[in-house]
Parts: C-alpha cells; sequence; structure tokens
C-alpha cells in the first residue's frame, strides 16, 4: 500500500511537472485513502491485515521494515525500531543476502550503530564465492546448491552498495533536499569516499571518515545553485562554490544540500491519511471539517440521530416521574395514630 501511494503522489508530481491536464486532485485522494495495517497500540505496522507473528512465520525475505528504506515512508523512529524489533526475529536465516542490507540501513537510522554493524557483515560475508567474490542468493557453494539459487545475485551486489551509501553514508535523496544523516566509515574502515556523487547537474565528492566529513565541490551547475545547511540550531546557510572543500567536524546531526530554485510543483508526499496517525501534516494537508463531513457524513448523522433520540426519552421520562411525583399525597401521622402504631409495633414484639 505504501509503494502505490507513493507511486500517484509522484504521479501528481510529475503531471504537475510535465503541465499535463490530468486531475491530480483525483490520484491524491487516491493515495491519501489507502489504508496501511498498523497497531496504532503497540505502534506497529504489520505486513498484511489481520498478521499474526506467532503464526506467519518465518518470514522469506524483508517486508515491513522496507518502509525506512527504500520507500523513505514519513514515520517517527520508535515506531522504526518496534518494527525492526518485531521482524528481526522473524526473518529466516536462508535468505537473500538483500534481506541483511534493508536491516543494516534500519538499524543505522535508528542509531543502532552494533546491530548495524553486524548486519552488514552478515550481508555479503557467507555469501561471497571466491576467488572473484560473486555474490550468491542463498549462500550456494555446492553444484547442487547453484542449481537451486542464482550465482553472480546482482540484487545482492547492489544491497550491499546501498547499505554503504545510504546506511554508513546516510544519504537521503528527498524531493527538495539531499539529505546526510550521522556519516560514518563502514567496520574495518577508516574513511569512506563517494566519488563525484551527482545531484542536481552538479558534482560533489564526500570523505567521511570518523570525526569529520569533507566535501569537494568538483562543479555546481548554474541552473540550480547549492546550499549547504547544518542540522544545527543557528542553521547558517553557505553556498557551495565550484572547487571550494568545506570540512564538517562531528557530523553525527547530518547536514542539508539544497537549491535557491523554487519549484511550482508540489513536490510529493510520503504517507497517507490516517485517522490517529504519526506522521507530520503539512498546514495545507491538515483534514478540513468539509474533509470530515464527506468521508465519515453517514456516521455522524446516525450519531446525532441516536443522541436525540436518547435527549427526547429522557425528556419524556422526567416529565412523567415529575407528573406522577406531584399526584402524590404525602401526609404526616398524627400524634394518635403514631401512639398506636408504636403499641401495634409492640404487641407483636411481646408475641415473639
Amino acid at each position: 500500500m505504501c509503494g502505490v501511494a507513493l507511486g500517484l503522489h509522484w504521479e501528481r508530481y510529475f503531471t504537475c511537472l510535465c503541465q499535463r491536464s490530468e486531475d491530480e486532485r483525483y490520484l491524491y485522494d487516491i493515495a491519501m485513502q489507502l489504508r496501511i495495517p498498523f497497531d496504532y497500540t503497540k505502534r506497529i505496522h504489520y505486513q498484511f491485515k489481520g498478521f499474526d507473528p506467532a503464526i506467519d512465520r518465518p518470514i522469506k525475505q524483508a517486508d515491513a521494515v522496507m518502509l525506512i528504506y527504500p520507500l523513505n515512508w514519513n514515520y517517527s523512529y520508535d515506531i522504526m525500531k518496534n518494527d525492526l524489533d518485531l521482524y528481526e526475529p522473524l526473518n529466516e536465516e536462508e535468505t537473500p543476502a538483500l534481506t541483511w542490507s534493508w536491516y543494516t540501513i534500519g538499524w543505522k537510522w535508528v542509531k543502532e550503530t552494533t546491530k548495524m554493524r553486524s548486519y552488514f557483515l552478515k550481508s555479503y560475508q557467507t555469501y561471497l564465492i571466491q576467488p572473484f567474490k560473486i555474490w550468491t542468493e542463498y549462500k550456494e557453494r555446492s553444484a547442487a546448491d547453484q542449481d537451486i539459487g542464482n550465482v553472480n545475485f546482482l540484487p545482492g551486489m547492489g544491497g550491499f552498495l546501498q547499505s554503504i551509501i545510504y546506511g554508513f553514508a546516510g544519504i537521503r535523496i528527498r524531493p527538495d533536499m539531499l539529505e546526510v544523516n550521522n556519516p560514518m566509515p563502514p567496520p574495518g574502515a577508516d574513511r569512506l569516499l563517494l566519488h563525484r556523487f551527482q545531484y542536481l547537474q552538479s558534482n560533489l565528492t564526500f570523505i567521511i571518515e570518523a570525526q569529520r566529513t569533507t566535501i569537494q565541490v568538483v562543479s555546481v551547475a548554474a541552473l540550480y545553485p547549492l546550499i549547504l545547511r547544518r542540522n544545527q540550531t543557528s542553521a547558517v546557510e553557505e553556498s557551495l562554490k565550484t572547487g571550494e572543500t568545506i570540512v564538517i567536524n562531528n557530523p553525527w546531526d547530518g547536514f542539508f544540500i539544497y537549491t535557491t530554485v523554487a519549484e511550482t510543483c508540489p513536490h510529493p508526499w510520503d504517507f497517507t491519511f490516517m485517522p490517529y496517525g504519526y506522521g507530520p501534516w503539512p498546514e495545507e494537508l491538515v483534514p478540513t471539517p468539509a474533509t470530515y463531513t464527506a468521508q465519515f457524513g453517514p456516521i455522524w448523522a446516525i450519531i446525532a440521530i441516536v443522541i436525540v433520540f436518547s435527549i427526547g426519552a429522557c425528556a419524556v421520562y422526567c416529565v412523567r416521574y415529575r407528573r406522577r411525583q406531584d399526584t402524590l399525597e404525602i401526609k404526616a401521622p398524627t400524634f394518635a395514630e403514631a401512639q398506636r402504631n408504636q403499641e401495634e409495633r409492640n404487641g407483636k414484639s411481646d408475641k415473639k
């Protein structure tokens, strides 16, 4: 569902860029009405409606954890961690290498660096065949095994590279910016080099070390001037110029690179409408009374009828009860009657 929603949001975005005449609102409405299986109490995504971790196991390969990457779904770190904690023990060991690459990136984003390094090693060490380091799909070693799975398994290689770029380097390509979050070199390496990384027709080289990240600006396209902003309270913006070198010490909080050129088309969103949702809402997307009326109008009408009927029934009951009280004739007993009643009670007591 998340992939479908993202596809519709991006379709709406490209429809605007290409100046097509399709009804953008129609695409938006479809995307926002899709429902994602989510437990609001436990704050966990389920692979499908009715998913039971005790029964629906083991899991063949990564599924719901792919919301973190490559879908880049918009939700909080605590839900990311809940998803990883749930599905980590459910995945079977004989799974394609790609699965462990997604876990590597996921644990990186929730700042579980020990697990991140463990899954990174797991994603390739037992999947390589020497001497040419060819990736396999299911750790194939013998000829019989290789008849079952794939040798020279390109998705495994791709997952390995993605775990480096989008995991250890912490890069996210957002619709409106290039985000770098807590960059660090992989295990056993002193530095990580991303050579001539292309973004908006510009070329940037990132040299990532344990305590600092260096940005070498190879070239900046005149059409898209770039701005660097560090993820700090001051949020100072720096213009990137061709040929300069910028050193960011202690880059664990991350930084952003974006252009000053404003787009006329709204960027694609990365969430659906969830009545008790978890994602931040852009101001223009906060559900309005008209939205609730359209979606929940019949329900509210039924509730209103029940409330009116209940109030009417209570009113009728109160009126009848009041009239009955008014018609009751309550008389205080005279002294003689009270004395006679007392004697009768005493007589009954003596007989006993």
